[in-house]
């Protein structure tokens, strides 16, 4: 059972809201990450990165490269905006353990 599009985009922008009041570090450690797309150049080198934080229903994510809080229930879609801060500290937050991958 799908919600409505308000709920929707009041649930990213709460994530968004909790994202921006918080240390990234403690986010991400404290909270479930289901998938991570790392996204990078020919050279390997970081660019981006896609982190899926809630699914089967609905699908979340947080996209760095789209700086949004994205989220897909069926065939409903919301998306609330993430500022520039934000998106850097996820950035390097990520970056650092890709490059602990190599």
């Amino acid at each position: 059972m799908s919600c409505s599009e308000e709920e929707n985009i009041n649930r990213c922008k709460s994530i968004a809201e909790e994202l921006e009041e918080t240390d990234i570090y403690s986010y991400f450690s404290e909270n479930e990450i289901y998938n991570i797309e790392y996204r990078v150049d020919e050279k390997k080198e970081f660019k981006s990165v896609e982190i899926m934080i809630a699914c089967g229903g609905p699908n979340i994510y947080i996209d760095t490269d789209r700086k949004e809080v994205l989220l897909y229930w069926w065939s409903d879609e919301a998306e609330y905006g993430l500022s520039d801060e934000v998106c850097n500290s996820i950035n390097s937050y990520f970056e650092d353990l890709y490059n602990s991958i190599e």
